[in-house]
């Protein structure tokens, strides 16, 4: 392989004269002198030559001749010009191989080839090579050690470029040993030649390589050490220029080596400040003093920012260097150390300690040996002792010897076993005093977790448990007093609820006697008074008894929506009185039964709609339960009221919740009330955590809500369902029986969402399955597509633009003999309701505002009764639903006369057997004969109170093996605890005095059920209901008899009167005074539903208002004929059943 790829200028060779073998060969030599000699002979030729020609040669001749003869003189001194200079190079060329050959390196020539042509002494000297073994070889063959091949690439590179190559290479000696060379090889071409040589020198440099490696090892090693340091370490020079710094350095001061590399310690860019954050001057910074002064400096704190914007404090020392002999510091070592984490310890160190010193409670170190070493400020005011009189003391100094043995061994048992330990040891003071010290004993463990110190902490809680049982004492005092309040108020409220009672009592039977107008206005007068008056009464004891902070929230399962039936009932007439639209909504997502405070949800949902109603005069009354489920069995129940009233002005919002307070003070002497039945919503609500609040508008109306927890209850049906927290609207229609009602379908036809939002939520909750529809065609479609599947139609014409009976015709003729039982719901009751239901084949009609089970009531009547002769079925109305509950017994035990009468008034009204008993072990014996379905029982009586008596008949009952009666318990309390005491005495139900009749009747239903007896015989005779419709006459008077056989009773007394002035004014011909004389006619006649002669008094009357006279006379004899027949049946009526039915 050839040593060179391009040619170098060529350079007298040197050692071209020695042989293969390095000796010098003798070269041939040419003296100057004989060239002159020469030279000079040729020139006297010519000249010679050039006389010849006898003087006569030509000019030009002769001008060459001298020419000729300069050149040579010239060619003569160069040449001898030259000569010299070759001898001065021959002579550099034997002193540069003389150099050569004795030089300390190796020299060597090879070809381009790289074979040895030529080595010098050293060469042997060095590698143990001779001559003769190296000549002629490749010198990479033999001197190259390790990696030859890559070198000598290296090398033919270095010289393809003309450069020198240079390097220290592994070479070989003779014998094998490997050491390095430092080479150099350059490139020379021969004078005149065309193959150039190689040139190379090297010398032995292994022991130069070693100490270098040794000095770059301990370099590392020194370099590894300053790494390693947990001190930062800089070494500045005598301008104080950092030249060198150590990883620590960097780390601590954020900044690589090459940004320190040059700054001082002066330079602001440190941003060097003390302890108390001021600027540190950088001429005091400990290296430019050491440096100045020569003497080291230790201890300086200085904080540092860091170029990321942190801020680290570090403890500086500076030791000057000195050169031996010199006095002048050469430089500065400064090492430092962070100390930003100890600096934090000590702060929090400095707090715990000030914070122990300053601590209330008395704190104590202790060793093993149980020798105080410790106390702070507080130990030395509560005890007396000074801490330099206890340090080194043993802690059986504060002894008081009071302390049972046991109490000591505790506290050290627990303490030793690496527990804390807390309790009350009676100690002593320095004078001797004892008292009472509340102590917290726990051990501090070493870093192997021994236990080497223990703490206790103490306070002195002497004049606490004197206030302790001061406190107690007054709260005995405070419960003593409570307790007599509460006595006082129920005392109180029976006091005043049991003539309330019989004053609301017999003024409802009153009503419902013969009165006349003057009378009944009067009555309705005292009635508003004497609700007004109770409402007062109420609502003072219940604030009195909501404002004790030992009133507390009852907790019993209870069914939602019958537990809210009184409010949408109170809702439903109030908002008919009225003439609003009303809402009532609840959730069907919400399960039926729940664990809470039935009473409070349903004493504010009453106070909510009550001040609705009472500020709302037109528009709508909505309330809405949503519930939403929170895992597992608990709920969320959200409670709103809305209306469209006359508002609540912004700033007034947050008043109105207090007591005595109404929005405006106007609205007291206008709409009345004490102002505290929100007071009274928002101390219930809060009481069931709570909170009751109001988004209102003036002019727009108010929305009160609330929202509380409630668990669901074990009784509820549908406890298993998953509970999906939805929210959707729905209603609330009082759940009726399921016993018939269970799985039947029903057609809901109604003219708006209103019913449909009441209705068919409570039927789903009966397990009935509802489907709604618009319109007659579709119910119609219906039906023939469920072939029967139908158990019931319901027509509600509530809503608007509907109109049931049309309906009711409609499905009657298209569905012919598949019509199912259909209940009619009319807004209001008209004249001949009950013939028309009958003939298209309606068996229920009820008007609204519907009662809270009417519907579930009729539903259910007309699933179960058998068609009559020819398929007929009794039309079942509100008189007949009374009738049915005939045959109960009720067992009334109450000590009150009055309460009594009007109890049994009310019961007997509705239909009920009535007998009574005047205390509770009367009431006992009585229910003893047996044959009771409910029994009555007032709560507080001489000889034996409600609660004794209910807990007698139910040992009687367990004792004979009977069935459970239920028994309502009827008290003038309202406290929580009188509920509870009758839950816990076996009762069912709770009636509150003055005794309502809607609620009296509710909670018997919900305990009794549909009586055991079939309805009553109507017993109006059968020429009367010829001439009269009875049943619609009744239900118009509500099913009072009574009322009804006064009405005709009037009217028999009054029809001799019309008549006349019917026939006077047919004499007259006057069709003024015909009109006026039927107009009479007609309304009297249509009160009591007759059936005749009301259609022909109105035909009359539109015949003489039209001004046909000849027509009008004509329908009048009709008329007269049959008021004759009216007036025969109403004669021939018994006296007492014109009174009473």
């Amino acid at each position: 392989m050839a040593w060179l790829h391009a040619r170098t200028p060529a350079t007298p060779d040197p050692f071209a004269d020695y042989g293969s073998a390095g000796v010098r060969r003798p070269r041939p030599r040419t003296p100057a002198s004989a060239v002159v000699v020469a030279c000079a002979a040729a020139v006297l030729l010519l000249a010679t030559f050039a006389q010849g020609w006898g003087g006569a040669a030509p000019r030009g001749l002769t001008l060459f001749t001298e020419f000729l003869l300069a050149g040579v003189a010239f060619a003569v001194w160069r040449i001898a010009v030259m000569a010299r200079r070759l001898r001065r190079a021959e002579q550099r060329a034997e002193r540069l191989a003389l150099v050569a050959e004795h030089a300390v390196s190796a020299v060597l020539v090879a070809d381009h080839d790289g074979r040895l042509l030529w080595a010098n002494a050293a060469l042997t000297q060095m590698t143990g090579w001779t001559a003769a073994q190296i000549v002629g070889r490749p010198v990479s063959e033999w001197l190259f050690g390790p990696g030859a091949t890559e070198l000598a690439e290296r090398i033919r590179e270095a010289l393809r470029l003309g450069s020198v190559f240079r390097a220290e290479v592994p070479l070989r000696a003779s014998d094998g040993r490997p050491f390095w060379g430092a080479l150099e090889i350059v490139s020379v071409e021969r004078m005149g030649a065309r193959e150039g040589r190689c040139i190379l020198t090297f010398h032995d440099v292994s022991a130069a390589r070693a100490s270098r490696e040794a000095l770059a090892a301990s370099e590392a090693r020194f370099r590894s050490a300053l790494d390693a340091m947990a001190e930062g370490l800089l070494i500045q020079g005598s301008d104080g220029a950092i030249q060198m710094c150590n990883a620590a350095a960097e780390r601590i001061l954020g900044l690589p080596e090459s940004q320190m590399a040059g700054r001082t310690s002066a330079d602001p860019r440190w941003r060097a400040t003390r302890e108390d954050g001021t600027d540190f001057p950088g001429g005091e910074h400990p290296a430019m003093i050491a440096l100045v002064t020569g003497r080291p400096v230790s201890g300086v704190i200085m904080g540092v920012h860091r170029p990321d914007g942190s801020h680290v404090w570090i403890s500086i020392e500076a030791n000057a260097i000195f050169k031996p002999g010199d006095e002048r510091p050469v430089g500065v070592v400064t090492t430092f150390l962070d100390v930003t984490a100890r600096r934090r310890s000590e702060s929090e160190i400095r707090k715990l300690t000030q914070a122990i010193e300053q601590s209330p409670a008395a704190c104590m170190i202790l060793n093993a040996s149980r020798e105080i070493e410790y106390v702070n400020r507080c130990f030395e005011q509560i005890t007396g002792w000074r801490s330099d009189e206890v340090l080194g003391r043993n802690l059986r100094l504060l002894a008081s010897g009071h302390a049972p043995d046991a109490v000591h061994h505790d506290l050290w048992q627990a303490v030793s076993r690496g527990e804390r330990w807390t309790g009350e040891v009676l100690q002593h003071r320095r004078d001797g005093e004892v008292f009472r010290a509340r102590i917290t004993a726990f051990p501090l463990e070493d870093s192997v977790q021994r236990t080497m110190h223990f703490v206790a902490l103490f306070e002195d809680v002497t004049e606490e448990h004197r206030r302790s049982r001061e406190l107690a004492r007054a709260r005995e005092e405070a419960l003593a007093a409570a307790r007599a309040k509460n006595e006082f108020l129920q005392h109180m409220s029976h006091e005043l609820r049991t003539p309330m009672n019989g004053i609301l009592g017999m003024t409802e039977l009153l009503q419902q006697s013969e009165l006349t107008p003057a009378q009944r206005a009067d009555l309705d007068t005292l009635r508003t008074s004497a609700d007004q008056l109770l409402t007062v009464i109420s609502q003072l004891f219940d604030f009195t008894r909501l404002g004790d902070p030992a009133a507390h929230e009852a907790r019993i399962s209870f069914h939602l929506r019958q537990a809210l039936a009184p409010v949408r009932d109170k809702l439903a007439g109030g908002a008919e009185a009225r003439s609003l639209a009303w809402r009532f909504e609840v959730t069907p997502q919400a399960p039926d039964v729940f664990l809470g405070d039935p009473g409070g949800l349903r004493q504010v949902l009453l106070h909510l709609v009550d001040n609705a109603l009472k500020f709302t005069n037109a528009g709508e009354v909505r309330v809405q339960v949503a519930a939403e489920c929170t895992g597992g069995r608990r709920w969320r129940l959200r409670f709103e009221v809305h209306d469209t009233g006359i508002g609540i002005p912004r700033e007034r919002q947050g008043s109105i919740f207090e007591a005595f307070e109404q929005a405006d003070g106007s609205s007291t002497r206008k709409y009345g009330g004490l102002g505290l039945g929100l007071t009274l919503a928002r101390l219930i609500v809060a009481r069931m955590d709570g909170q009751l609040v109001v988004t209102s508008e003036p002019g727009k109306g108010s929305t009160f809500s609330f929202t509380v927890p409630l668990e669901q209850g074990e009784e509820d049906p549908q406890a298993s369902r998953p509970c999906v927290p939805t929210v959707a609207p729905a209603a609330d229609a009082a759940a009726p029986a399921r016993s018939r009602l269970q799985g039947a379908r029903i057609v809901l036809v109604d003219g708006g969402g209103v019913t449909r939002d009441q209705v068919v939520p409570a039927l789903e909750h009966a397990g009935v399955r509802v489907d709604a529809v618009p319109g007659a065609e579709a119910a119609v479609a219906l039906v023939r597509e469920s072939g029967g599947g139908v158990s019931a139609l319901v027509l509600d014409e509530r809503g608007g633009g509907f109109d049931a009976f049309a309906v009711a015709k409609r499905l009657h003729e298209a569905l012919d003999g598949m019509q199912p039982p259909t209940v009619l719901i009319a807004i209001t009751g008209q004249r001949g309701d009950a013939d028309r239901c009958r003939e298209l084949g309606v068996t229920a009609y009820l008007t609204h505002p519907l009662g809270s089970a009417d519907l579930g009531e009729a539903l259910d009547r007309v699933l179960a009764a058998p068609a009559g002769p020819g398929g007929a079925h009794t039309l079942v109305t509100r008189h007949l639903l009374r009738e049915s509950r005939r045959g109960v017994r009720v067992l009334l035990v109450e000590d009150n006369a009055v309460n009594r009468k009007v109890a049994t008034r009310l019961l007997e009204r509705t239909g009920f057997e009535v007998q009574v008993a005047e205390d509770g072990r009367a009431g006992l014996e009585r229910f003893r004969e047996g044959g009771w379905d409910v029994v009555l029982m007032d709560m507080q009586m001489p000889v034996m109170d409600g609660v004794t008596s209910a807990r007698g008949i139910r040992a009687f009952e367990v004792e004979h093996g009977l069935a459970r009666t239920p028994i309502v318990a009827v008290t003038a309390h309202t406290l929580d605890e009188d509920r509870d005491a009758a839950r816990a005495s076996g009762m069912d139900a709770f009636v509150t005095k003055p005794i309502q009749a809607d609620d009296l009747l509710r909670a018997i239903r919900d305990c009794v059920g549909d009586a055991p007896a079939d309805a009553a015989a109507d017993a109006s005779p059968p020429e009367l209901r010829e001439v009269i419709d009875w049943d619609e006459a009744l239900e118009r008077m509500d099913g009072d008899e009574a009322i009804l056989g006064e009405l005709l009773r009037l009217f028999l007394q009054d029809s001799g009167h019309m008549m006349e002035r019917l026939e006077e004014a047919r004499v007259s011909g006057d069709v003024k005074r015909i009109e006026r004389a039927a107009h009479g006619l007609k309304g009297a006649s249509a009160t009591i539903s007759a059936r005749a002669v009301a259609p022909l008094a109105r035909e009359v009357e539109s015949l003489a208002r039209d001004g046909k006279l000849v027509p009008a006379l004509d329908r009048m004899q009709d008329l007269r004929l049959e008021m004759q027949r009216l007036r025969r049946a109403l004669e021939a009526l018994p006296e007492q059943g014109r009174k009473a039915a």
